[in-house]
């Protein structure tokens, strides 16, 4: 091997002569092939001319690995012990601080590969004679390996190499221990793949004016930094990055930071390198870098370069995006007090994504649709899910990039910030939304639903395998984490809870931070405010909502005598389970018939990890606990309040009312509270017009999907129709197909929601607007409305037949908006026609069909959503289950979320031994957590049958004439 091509670290951070430098790309062993032509050559020529030659061909013609070397396979007996152990974490011996990258990739069909050298200086913080790196699906060059002193550059004596291909670890054994607190360097070359699952350094294609374009993408959280270069790993391992990259003369390159320089490869005709400046000390999970012909808009702010990237043909759809982003970051910058510390900001549409975006300091990566916005096509939701997601991944900035959590075991310190400022910042751009008043029932109703089940797991969890922390991307993480941030800002005051959280960012620039540092900063500034008594901590109170799983039910009983009300807590299980183990310590705010004010959030007393309290208060009306739902629970009450609280609906807030309406139907359907109490809620809320509340309307709708599903398929299911038609009549009747211009965004969200329903009956005026809508869009090309298309193209498939399906999937091949492409992909599940929905999941594994891997999940859970297509999607994953793993990877949560689109209509002791048996009978992986919350789903759907489904009956049966329906 010859090592004088390979640049030393030295020589790639002092390049004052600007020595163009490449890559020694070796072929592994027993796979070297030289032509003719080179042996003559070796003959007549000298030895280093031979060797620049061989080196020229390697460059040419780029060699993937057929086979891995032995190095990566056989485990010496001197470390084979401690290299069997699978999903290890690193040992704490050894810390980077310098990386120095150097890439070349090859975008070529049948050699999609990256040729890389990595160079890796560290400090050793105890003596260990062993180097362990993480390493995922890369062939090492041993032959290049070399362990160096950094001070002089001498080499040390490599024992042995060693890779754990289950732990995913690399290890390097010398001949002497390293000295502590000395500086060292390992550096060697290998070869990559650029894979098509969307995780790592991987490959991308779109079609421009017919020709097919390739790209590379990075997607390396939360650990997949190691299948693109060996590394350390782990988000606590921060360091500094200086990263080269290569590529084609007609392509571009971005990174983290901005561009240092480039210069032509001198041994690759038409090929250039691009050089970047060193990065700030970050985590692996956050380098990024791509490789493409993509275009750029760029708008500038006083300090910050800010660019869109995306393909030629949607550069103008990233306008709507560049009026934002500057005022988010702005936003950020002086709520936290703290500049943001990288002077440009990319943001690229990367047409195959597996989140919806990935907060890559300073090249942040989006889904085309988390990104592009059309406004003659795109809908106020996609301009929403924008506003949101762009917002969330700048809060990331400061929450995750700036201050990292040490494992992954706190994941929600990141994804739970990001996801409570992204409602904070989208506020102050689209003032006009309210979208805060939006909260409770996107993200806390979104915990609430995994949060309920038995088998959920804590915020803070013990993670050690790759697949789970790949499991803990999930609605715990995000939701249930923005949802008890925002009660701790309720708690604390919004003053106390914003200098708290800066004096924990302070603490932790650039390093990282778990919980208990958290809880401990909020405490310094709570208890200097005065606002937590010496004796109690931001710990104390937080602990148990963050390690141990689930959220209670408070139950107030009141003493009208006494003046007084018994407050107790368990644990709510939506099966109707109980669990008496689990206490909290519960803020209680309250307001009452007497003084009526809704705002006043901060909390009056307390439930202190303790089974129940009694308080004094005025009962003498109505009372009213968990203001603005600002606390992590729901409420019951005894029903002489809540018949006070439906009598008196009118003098009550749109959000109360929602709020009421929303916890006594989760109290019903867990058994805990008469359904006779929600049903009269909705009666009563319909007599007081729907028209002018909006929020309350949407819920409505929102919570009776349950009962439409359980119902569905049982004897009980016309009644219930014939109930939501009288609720409801009147608000389906005269919501108007017609957008005007000055619609509202309320009104926009919810007129869809109400045709939805409206639409969902066979013979109603909306079924019949929809088929002419669609028709004459069919026939005429006349254009659908951007908010009526989801409604028009689904109830126009499902009442039609193949005709109306083929046109839809004709018109998702040729458009070029993502948005619009994932409307139709919504629309193409609802067909009644099995044979259809049959051939429509077979596609979403056929390369050729159009579909991209990253939406396999939005036609799996189109299908499983119709009551038509549910069994065929079960039958589909439990007889494809090899072939589906295979073809989409363990990244995303992809096939977890398939399962989770499973239950919906399952109640029935059959289809429990069927998911049971399904369980029982397959390597389940990352979906582990999935089918067992599926398997107790069911378990509770089938206990909603045993104890509620007679009551429900028979309420609709007593309550026919007295409602006139």
């Amino acid at each position: 091997m010859d090592y004088s091509s390979v640049p030393t670290s030295v020589d790639l951070e002092n390049n004052s002569n600007s020595k163009k430098y490449t890559i020694n790309e070796g072929a592994p062993k027993g796979k070297l092939l030289i032509s003719k032509v080179c042996c003559c050559l070796l003959a007549m020529g000298a030895i280093v001319l031979a060797a620049l030659a061989a080196l020229a061909v390697y460059m040419l013609l780029p060699v993937c690995a057929e086979t891995t070397p032995e190095a990566l396979t056989t485990q010496p007996k001197s470390i084979q012990k401690e290299a069997v152990v699978a999903n290890a974490r690193l040992p704490r011996a050894l810390e980077p601080t310098h990386y120095k990258i150097k890439l070349l990739p090859f975008l070529i069909e049948n050699n999609f590969t990256t040729h890389g050298f990595i160079s890796i200086e560290f400090k050793a913080k105890e003596p260990t004679d062993k180097i362990v790196l993480n390493v995922n699906d890369i062939d090492i060059d041993q032959d290049s390996l070399r362990v160096k002193i950094a001070k002089d550059g001498s080499f040390l004596q490599i024992l042995d190499q060693a890779y754990n291909k289950e732990a995913q670890l690399y290890t390097i054994v010398i001949s002497k221990k390293f000295k502590k607190d000395n500086d060292y360097r390992v550096e060697m070359n290998f070869v990559a793949k650029l894979n098509d699952h969307m995780q790592g350094f991987y490959r991308s294609s779109y079609y421009s004016n017919g020709t097919k374009r390739w790209m590379a993408s990075t997607q390396f959280s939360p650990t997949d930094a190691r299948t693109a270069f060996p590394c350390f790993d782990e988000p606590s391992f921060k360091a500094i990055f200086s990263i080269t990259i290569g590529r084609p003369d007609n392509m571009t390159t971005l990174s983290n930071m901005p561009k240092k320089e480039s210069f032509p490869s001198t041994e690759m005709e038409g090929y250039t390198w691009d050089v970047y400046k060193e990065t700030p000390k970050m985590s692996t999970y956050l380098v990024a870098f791509i490789v493409s012909d993509l275009q750029a808009f760029e708008f500038n702010s006083s300090r910050i370069v800010f660019t869109i990237w995306t393909r030629k043909e949607a550069i103008t759809q990233g306008l709507y995006a560049s009026t934002i982003v500057p005022s988010v970051f702005n936003h950020f910058e002086t709520y936290f007090n703290l500049k943001y510390p990288i002077p440009k900001v990319d943001l690229v549409a990367v047409p195959d994504f597996g989140f919806n975006a990935m907060e890559n300091w300073g090249l942040i990566t989006f889904r085309e649709t988390a990104l592009l916005l059309d406004p003659t096509i795109s809908t106020i939701d996609d301009k929403r899910n924008i506003a949101l997601v762009v917002a969330h991944e700048i809060a990331h900035q400061w929450f995750g990039n700036l201050a990292t959590p040490k494992w992954w075991d706190d994941l929600w310190l990141k994804e739970g910030f990001a996801t409570y400022f992204e409602y904070v910042a989208v506020d102050k751009v689209e003032p006009s939304w309210n979208i805060t008043n939006e909260f409770t029932f996107s993200e806390m109703s979104a915990a609430f639903e995994i949060d309920s089940l038995a088998s959920a797991r804590p915020l803070s969890v013990k993670i050690e395998s790759t697949n789970q922390i790949r499991q803990a991307f999930n609605k715990i993480s995000y939701s249930k984490g923005a949802s008890i941030i925002r009660m701790i800002q309720s708690i604390l005051g919004e003053e106390i809870f914003k200098t708290g959280l800066i004096h924990f960012l302070n603490n932790h620039l650039y390093a990282n931070g778990d919980h208990n540092d958290l809880w401990k900063a909020l405490t310094e500034k709570a208890q200097a405010g005065g606002v937590l008594e010496p004796n109690v901590t931001v710990k104390d109170i937080m602990d148990p909502w963050t390690i141990q799983a689930g959220y209670p039910v408070v139950t107030a009983i009141a003493d009208y005598e006494a003046k007084s009300i018994n407050l107790s807590q368990k644990r709510y299980l939506k099966s109707g389970e109980t669990d008496q183990d689990s206490l909290w310590w519960i803020p209680i705010s309250y307001t009452t018939a007497a003084d009526s004010k809704f705002d006043d959030v901060r909390p009056q007393a307390w439930l202190r990890n303790e089974n129940e309290t009694t308080i004094e208060l005025n009962t003498k009306g109505w009372y009213l606990l968990n203001l603005k739902h600002s606390g992590y629970f729901i409420v019951n009450y005894d029903e002489t309040n809540w018949k006070r609280l439906d009598e008196n609906l009118i003098d009550l807030p749109n959000d109360v009312r929602a709020q009421l309406l929303s916890n006594a139907l989760d109290l019903s359907r867990a058994n805990l509270l008469d359904y006779d109490i929600p049903f009269r809620l909705l009666v009563t809320l319909n007599r007081l017009g729907w028209s002018k509340q909006l929020l309350t309307l949407t819920i409505a709708l929102e919570k009776m999907d349950f009962l439409h599903n359980m119902l569905i398929s049982t004897p009980a299911f016309n009644k219930f129709d014939r109930f939501i038609l009288t609720l409801f009549s009147n608000v389906f009747d005269h919501t108007s197909f017609n957008e005007e211009r000055n619609d509202s965004y309320a009104v926009q969200r919810t007129r869809r929601t109400i045709l939805e329903w409206a639409c969902k009956r066979p013979d109603s005026r909306c079924m019949i607007t929809s088929r002419h809508l669609y028709r004459d869009w069919m026939v005429n090309g006349k254009p659908i409305a951007p908010n009526l298309k989801k409604l028009v193209y689904c109830t126009s498939i499902r009442e039609g037949g193949e005709a109306e399906w083929e046109f839809a999937y004709r018109q998702y091949l040729n458009t070029t908006l993502a948005s619009e492409k994932n409307t139709i992909l919504d629309a193409l599940g609802c067909s009644s026609k099995p044979w259809l929905l049959a051939r429509y999941l077979d596609y979403m594994m056929q390369k050729e069909s159009g579909i991209r891997k990253q939406d396999g999940e939005r036609v799996f859970r189109a299908v499983a959503n119709n009551i038509v297509g549910h069994q065929l999607a079960f039958d589909y994953l439990r007889f494809s289950w090899k072939s589906i793993n295979k073809y989409y990877g363990v990244g995303f949560n992809i096939i977890s979320k398939m399962v989770d689109a499973l239950t919906m209509y399952m109640n029935t002791p059959y289809q429990l031994a069927q998911l049971e048996a399904f369980k029982n009978d397959n390597d389940l992986g990352t979906a582990q957590q999935a089918v067992e919350n599926a398997i107790e789903i069911v378990r509770g759907h089938m206990r909603w049958m045993d104890k509620s489904y007679g009551s429900v009956e028979m309420w609709f049966a007593q309550h026919l004439h007295r409602y006139s329906f």
